[in-house]
């Protein structure tokens, strides 16, 4: 997967989930999982932080919880599947 097709699919979906402060570059999972079960991550670069929710998101494929259903579901880490399915959801 690239990143960069990711970090423009996140902010097709939801802008709101990357933004930069003084801490750095943010990206929470919010526009996979929904806002009650997003997570958030941060690094000096949106690489280091997609790679951080990368690593989280493929950790929860086939997971027994909200976040490893919406993983599971999407086809994780295909993005032609996730963009399916998050039309899907809408």
């Amino acid at each position: 997967m690239k990143l960069s097709e990711l970090v423009i699919l996140i902010r097709a979906v939801d802008p709101d989930c990357t933004y930069m402060d003084d801490a750095g570059q943010h990206v929470t999972t919010e526009w996979l999982v929904g806002r009650f079960a997003g997570r958030g991550f941060v690094a000096p670069t949106i690489e280091g932080a997609l790679t951080e929710m990368c690593e989280y998101l493929n950790q929860h494929i086939g997971h027994n919880s909200i976040v490893g259903d919406a993983v599971t579901k999407s086809g994780w880490p295909d993005l032609k599947k996730v963009k399916e399915y998050l039309k899907a959801k809408k």
